[in-house]
């Protein structure tokens, strides 16, 4: 009776969370929905789907945007921008939160977009101990050489 409890439960968890993801896009994509290339970029989702955090650039400020509960003005948009790059919707934990960290693609260099990605790591890693759900998804850009920035 145990095990078939557990498994009705484990069941249950697991179609209520989304798997976190790596999606690509091209800039040129991204030009064509008017989608700013600044990387990196991070946004944060709450479980409704609702973007609560958007950052251009690097931002220390992530673990903070978690304290928002509104959604910002224009999220509907963020929301709809992302299926038109990506040719599908953005899939959300409904759960917890959906952090999203737009950097270039791996074989462009961006120390931005490094530091960036290893802070939100840390900033996940710390909510978890928490006992909050955080999901992950990461938009790698394929960069045309005349995006990529002199660091």
């Amino acid at each position: 009776m145990k095990r078939i409890l557990f498994i009705v439960l484990s069941g249950l968890i697991f179609s209520c969370t989304s798997v976190a993801k790596d999606y690509q896009t091209k800039s040129s994509t991204m030009d064509r929905y008017n989608f700013t290339q600044n990387v990196p970029q991070t946004f944060l989702i709450n479980k409704k789907g609702e973007v609560v955090f958007r950052h251009k650039g690097f931002t220390r400020a992530v673990a903070k945007a978690f304290d928002n509960p509104y959604k910002l003005e224009n999220s509907e948009f963020h929301m709809s921008q992302f299926e038109k790059i990506l040719g599908e919707p953005i899939a959300y934990s409904d759960t917890g939160y959906t952090l999203i960290e737009m950097v270039w693609d791996q074989n462009s260099e961006c120390p931005p977009c490094d530091r960036q990605v290893k802070l939100n790591n840390a900033v996940i890693k710390s909510f978890e101990k928490k006992g909050i759900d955080i999901e992950k998804h990461t938009i790698q850009v394929e960069v045309i050489s005349s995006y990529v920035k002199d660091w």
